[in-house]
């Protein structure tokens, strides 16, 4: 008998007195190195594997043939109504594998085995502490296994969690070098919670200590694990010994012990086949909807499949999006005085929770019933949930615009300022639909972007002026710069993915966002329509003193708008002469500075633009 990959080795290199997580156990089975013999220089023979199913259904990658050099892994069936409990070698074979045996050399006829429920296995062990220092460092610990028993013997491993006690560790089952030895004969172990049990006692050491395994000779229960190891980082010269001893095993229900949640995008249906359990393989269908069908995407965003089917393991609380290819499925609009918009649903709901999500906050808003409250124009995520007129739970998802009216609030010196203005929704598509590339560094390309001429930002520039009538130009021109820096800064990468991507002035404003080039634009723009000459530079920056000089020094990584403003004396290194035009360098990210002071110790203009 040797370790059944029931858990894994840990080396306990610290140990709190908290709640905590412990990551893992597995064990590597030193049978399972196989020596592969070269047979007359060439390739290994092939064996066939045949499956007989009993009404389930393989995947479609299921392995039809095995070497002695390649041994694949054995695939998870599925039928309907059924849990699938393991592979047999003959059809009155009592005990199932989930692997084929290292030593098979023919070919091969699997019987799928199936019950009409599911047990799990909840596996309790109690943990002990001491330094070599004597004494216990810490009041015993609890630590749980549950297990779904459709895998011999213990079946795949849900969750591990542990009561007062943290410890760092690894997965033996990643580390290629470990090597369990067993030692001659048997031990008779005395546990709190068992009888005397003769057991086989395996060992494997580690870069930090070692670990040994007692395991029942007559059930193959491991009944204690004993771990020695360096307390490193925090007591390199301690030497701890870890033990844990078996305190319970017993079952459970496992059905809902991962959640999954399926959200789906305007116009699309997803229907679900499987994934009933921890471990068990589920299917995921979408219609095609109207816009297109974009692809599943996991929580994080991260695209799992361009396909309308998609097929995975549910080995976790899951969540999935079924996008279409549209950006914006509906387009609503608030006033000055009312933030309230409709909740957009596939089917009629009741009991709904709902949370929007703008390109600024993970959880702008959240709540429930019909309607979503907002606080400010800009796109829109929304995820809901409710129930459908028979009683199931349905998710969705959609993309909204929110336009109407626009209203910024900053403060300058003590001083709080607000400004407002209507913008539409199609203005702001009109340029976030644009085929223009957005990041060209061609001669005067990003001049594009600065259009003081649209109607939504000269009405902009107007408030302003209306708003500073009677300041001097010094003041209008710092005031709207501190305005635009206290707009948030946002990578492109975190916008929209891209590393570079320019944006018009008003995409920046609908957005509520962006970058130094964004921002630089945005003041360029406002302050050419509210009749001030304005340019815009590209730079190379450094926060250092010292100018190292290297190649990259020869490419810009800042942008900063340029302007010019009676009244205002610059400092020495923030002036641009742009043919007979002097300029004073803005920095449009930070706040604090005003016009013509200039943040960066070491500056090196490389473009620059007058708008004209």
């Amino acid at each position: 008998m040797t370790p059944n990959g029931k858990f894994a080795a840990v080396i306990a290199v610290t140990l709190l007195a908290v709640t905590g997580t412990l990551v893992a156990f597995a064990v590597a089975d030193p049978d399972g190195d196989i020596t592969i013999p070269f047979i007359n220089g060439g390739s290994a023979p092939k064996y066939s594997i045949t499956y007989v199913l009993d009404g389930g259904t393989n995947p479609d990658d299921a392995p039809d043939s095995y070497t002695s050099r390649r041994m694949p892994e054995l695939p998870i069936p599925s039928k309907e109504g059924y849990v699938f409990t393991g592979w047999l070698l003959s059809e009155d074979a009592s005990e199932p594998i989930t692997e084929i045996p290292s030593d098979s050399r023919a070919d091969l006829t699997l019987y799928a085995t199936w019950e009409e429920s599911m047990v799990g296995t909840r596996i309790v062990f109690e943990h002990y502490s001491n330094y070599n220092t004597g004494g216990y460092a810490q009041t015993p610990a609890i630590v749980t296994f549950d297990y779904v028993c459709y895998l011999w013997p213990k079946g795949y491993l849900m969750c591990m969690s542990s009561d007062g006690v943290r410890v760092n560790s690894y997965w033996t089952s990643d580390n290629d070098d470990t090597v369990w030895t067993k030692d001659d004969g048997t031990v008779n172990v005395e546990t709190k919670y068992f009888e005397t049990k003769e057991c086989e006692v395996w060992t494997s050491a580690n870069q930090n200590g070692s670990e040994r395994q007692y395991i029942g000779v007559e059930d193959g229960e491991v009944y204690r694990i004993d771990l020695v190891g360096s307390a490193w980082p925090y007591f390199t010269t301690s030497v701890i010994t870890d033990r844990f001893e078996l305190k319970q095993v017993t079952t459970f229900d496992p059905a809902g012990y991962f959640e999954m949640e399926v959200y789906a995008d305007k116009d699309i249906t997803v229907t679900q086949t499987g994934g009933e359990y921890p471990g068990a393989t589920f299917t995921l269908t979408a219609n095609e909807p109207s816009a297109g069908f974009r692809g599943w995407y996991d929580g994080n965003m991260t695209l799992l499949s361009t396909d309308r089917t998609y097929s995975s393991t549910l080995t976790d609380d899951t969540i999935i999006y079924a996008l279409n290819d549209d950006d914006h499925d509906y387009i609503d609009s608030i006033s000055s005085t009312s933030k309230n918009i409709p909740l957009h649903t596939n089917v009629p709901l009741t009991d709904i929770s709902w949370w929007a999500y703008s390109n600024l906050e993970k959880d702008d808003a959240s709540g429930t019933g019909s309607t979503i409250t907002v606080n400010r124009v800009g796109t829109y995520d929304v995820d809901y949930m409710g129930k459908d007129s028979q009683g199931r739970t349905v998710y969705g998802t959609y993309t909204v615009l929110v336009d109407g009216y626009y209203s910024f609030t900053w403060t300058y010196k003590g001083t709080q300022y607000t400004v407002g203005t209507d913008i539409s929704a199609s203005d702001y598509l009109s340029y976030s639909e644009d085929d223009i590339s957005r990041y060209d560094k061609k001669n005067g390309h990003i001049l594009y972007f600065v259009t003081f001429n649209d109607p939504t930002i000269k009405s902009l520039a107007n408030n302003l002026s209306t708003l500073l009538a009677g300041k001097s130009d010094k003041d209008r021109a710092n005031i709207v710069l501190a305005y635009v820096q206290s707009i948030p800064y946002q990578y492109d990468s975190d916008f929209n993915g891209q590393e570079e991507y320019w944006k018009y002035a008003l995409e920046t404003v609908f957005d509520g966002a962006g970058d130094c080039e964004d921002t630089s634009i945005l003041y360029s723009a406002l302050m050419k329509a509210m009749g001030y000459d304005a340019a815009i530079a590209t730079l190379y920056v450094s926060d250092s003193s010292i100018y190292i000089r290297s190649s990259f020094l020869n490419s810009a990584n800042h942008c900063m708008s340029l302007v010019y403003v009676p009244g205002v004396t610059p400092e020495s290194d923030a002036s641009v002469t742009i043919g007979t035009k002097t300029y004073y360098l803005c920095e449009t990210t930070a706040t604090g500075y005003d016009v013509g002071e200039n943040p960066w110790k070491t500056s090196s203009v490389k473009t620059k633009y007058a708008i004209e």
